[in-house]
């Protein structure tokens, strides 16, 4: 008890550890404010054939987070200032080659060192491609070539209604997740760095003179048994 009462007296007259608590308090409770959570840029998409097929790839794109783009290369500065998250660039042969059944690497990807999780982008790209090119390909089984028509219609009425499937997030323990729980994991996130700084913090008084003048009276292992564990442990 004696050596906690020293070093609570120590703690009293350095303010800095408490400064440092307000501060991890104060960060702790802006990361968990709904301005934290941030939007990203949209990203965007460019399309050089503007037709039937293309247009419904657009559309679906619009809808996950893409904005449409007239001009290619002033796409590509935008998502490399930062503006844009990440930009795709549909082929200008896109219905011939939905016909063909060439898409792959058909569509020009442009990321940025700054770009986030772009894979998600590119699984968006994948998937309006896909959606556009499986009436197509399920053409294939039929020697009818009236069949596409029927079969793309059947298939778009399976979107009428949303998407043909959706996920459902849940935690580990099966518990779903809620609205508010990305501002929650990112306030805890935040918060264990911040503690964990303010334990490191600790150490720093090893390298201090005043505790170096205890050291040379008491020896090292007293100094750390009566000061310096103390103090970590008070903290």
């Amino acid at each position: 008890m004696r050596a906690l009462a020293f070093a609570g007296k120590r703690l009293l007259r350095r303010p800095s550890f408490f400064v440092l608590l307000a501060v991890c308090a104060l960060l702790v409770g802006l990361a968990s404010a709904d301005s934290a959570v941030g939007g990203l840029p949209p990203a965007g998409v460019y399309d050089p054939a503007d037709s039937e097929q293309s247009r419904r790839v657009v559309s679906h794109l619009t809808d996950n987070g893409f904005v449409v783009c007239d001009d290619p290369d002033a796409m590509v500065a935008m998502v490399e200032g930062g503006a844009l998250n990440c930009a795709a660039m549909l082929p200008a042969d896109l219905p011939q080659r939905l016909a063909d059944g060439e898409l792959e690497g058909c569509v020009r990807f442009v990321t940025a060192p700054s770009s986030y999780a772009p894979e998600v982008y590119r699984g968006h790209v994948a998937a309006a491609l896909f959606r556009e090119y499986a009436p197509h390909l399920a053409a294939e089984s039929f020697d009818d070539p009236a069949m596409e028509e029927e079969l793309r219609s059947e298939y778009e009425a399976m979107f009428e209604g949303g998407f043909a499937f959706s996920f459902e997030l849940r935690t580990v323990e099966g518990k779903p997740v809620t609205e508010g729980g990305q501002r929650r994991w990112l306030a805890l996130g935040a918060a264990a760095l911040l503690l964990w700084a303010a334990l490191l913090s600790a150490c720093g008084e090893l390298t201090e003179p005043a505790f170096r003048q205890l050291l040379g009276r008491l020896g090292l292992r007293r100094a750390l048994m009566w000061v310096a564990l103390p103090g970590a442990a008070l903290r």
